[in-house]
């Protein structure tokens, strides 16, 4: 049996952005009719599907964390990712761990999410 994501609101999770990233961010997702919702350290140890529909608040996580700025993609089809990624581009902002939140992320805690992240984005910047 598929799990299935519940359909809500288009929404970008965004975690230790920077001030300029997160006004850039702010302004598309106003535009696009795209809910932003930040997200901290107390809740490494949420489920991204917690985090996604916005029951999260915090949860334990054993680790450390990415120092690096990330973005989730909640609730999207590839359309509309496809183009909010183009006018991210357009505006110059820029966001280095990226990912969509999927039946099998669903269940990750946030923590988990970021380190997946991060070792994929070394693995692909050390081939280039």
């Amino acid at each position: 049996m598929k799990a299935n994501i519940p359909q809500n609101r288009p929404t970008i999770l965004v975690y230790n952005l920077t001030e300029q990233s997160r006004e850039g961010l702010a302004k598309l997702c106003w535009e696009d009719g795209i809910l932003l919702r930040e997200i901290h350290d107390p809740q490494l140890g949420c489920k991204m599907i917690d985090l996604a529909v916005g029951t999260a608040e915090s949860a334990p996580w054993e680790g450390t964390a990415p120092a690096r700025e990330a973005m989730i993609f909640c609730f999207m089809d590839r359309k509309v990712l496809y183009f909010f990624l183009d006018q991210m581009k357009e505006a110059g902002v820029s966001v280095e761990l990226k990912a969509m939140l999927t039946p099998t992320s669903q269940n990750w805690t946030l923590g988990d999410l970021l380190l997946e992240l991060e070792e994929e984005h070394l693995a692909m910047t050390q081939k280039q």
